[in-house]
Formats: C-alpha cells, sequence, structure tokens
C-alpha cells in the first residue's frame, strides 16, 4: 500500500496531465456517440423478433419510421379541442393528427391529448416543427409536450447540471477552495 501512495505522490503531476488530457479528449467525442436504438442487433440470429423484423425490412423497404409527438392540453371544451385539432393539420409538415374528442384514450381528467405524426424523418425538422406548434398554441393554452427522441439530447441538458452538482458538492466539502481546484 506504501509503495501505490508513494507512487501517486510522486508521479501526481504526470497523472493530472493525462486526466486532463482524458477529460478533454471525452468531451470532444462525446459529438460522435450514436444511441443505438434498434434492439433487435442486441437478439440472437435465431430469435423470433429478428426474423420477424428482418422479414418485414425486406418485405418493405420503401417505409421509413417518420418522427412524430405529443400535445397535452388543460382545460378544453368540446368545441376547443377540435379547433386545436384543426390548428394543428394547417401546420406544413403535418402528415396526421390522432385525437377523438369523445375517446377516453385521449381525453382524461381535464386533459386532452394530441399525437402528431409529421412527414420528417429529420430530428431537427422535426423539433422545429415542434417549437412552431408549442409557440402557437401557448398564446391561448396551457400546453404539455412529449417528443419522443428528446432522450437523445439529453447529455447536452445533463453533464452540465451534474458538473454544476459536482462543483457545489465540492465547495461545500472542501476545506480550501484550492482543493475544488485541484
Amino acid at each position: 500500500m506504501k509503495k501505490v501512495a508513494s507512487f501517486l505522490v510522486d508521479k501526481r503531476l504526470y497523472l493530472f496531465v493525462a486526466s486532463v488530457i482524458v477529460a478533454i479528449v471525452s468531451v470532444v467525442l462525446m459529438n460522435f456517440v450514436k444511441v443505438n436504438k434498434d434492439v433487435t442487433k442486441y437478439l440472437p440470429k435465431d430469435s423470433d423478433m429478428r426474423i420477424g423484423v428482418e422479414l418485414m425490412e425486406k418485405e418493405f423497404p420503401e417505409i421509413v419510421q417518420n418522427e412524430g409527438f405529443k400535445f397535452m392540453l388543460e382545460n378544453l371544451s368540446y368545441e376547443q379541442k377540435l379547433a386545436v385539432k384543426e390548428k394543428l393539420s394547417k401546420f406544413e409538415g403535418v402528415e396526421s393528427i390522432e385525437h377523438d374528442p369523445n375517446s377516453w384514450e385521449y381525453n382524461r381528467d381535464a386533459y386532452t391529448l394530441f399525437v402528431v405524426n409529421t412527414v420528417y424523418t429529420d430530428v431537427d425538422k422535426c423539433t422545429e416543427l415542434l417549437n412552431n406548434m408549442t409557440a402557437e398554441l401557448e398564446k391561448e393554452y396551457t400546453v404539455y409536450t412529449y417528443y419522443e427522441n428528446a432522450s437523445d439530447n439529453v447529455l447536452d441538458f445533463l453533464l452540465p447540471l451534474a458538473l454544476g452538482i459536482f462543483l457545489v458538492i465540492l465547495v461545500l466539502l472542501s476545506k480550501s477552495y484550492i482543493e475544488v481546484f485541484l
């Protein structure tokens, strides 16, 4: 144990420089990490699920999965539900709006759900459409949105948050500010 401790003390500058280099490389390479959403890649080759998905992709290669998102609005009358559905369907890029003003599937308590299917396969265009729709609807209603691909950019939010929490903990638990820097 004494050898490990003396090695760490003697080589502290090298260890610090190596840590900084690894951190910089990690931050740069973070933007190149892709999330694998195709869970069938983890299935065995002879799995029924994998065989079915491969057959479906072979038989229907022209079918692509378009992006979509959900809106939930609060305290809408029947007429307002129809008006919102009409307003959403007029946006460029909207393929269809799933909503039934009388169905329990889309209406619970004071909340109303609208599922927007777009013609876009590009996440950026879909996000832009979502932002435009949200801005338009927020003028009149209380709007809650859900975009299924939002998790792709979750690191953009969580990494600075985690770093901030980490720094606050270090400042509170350190005897001097120089310890936080070190």
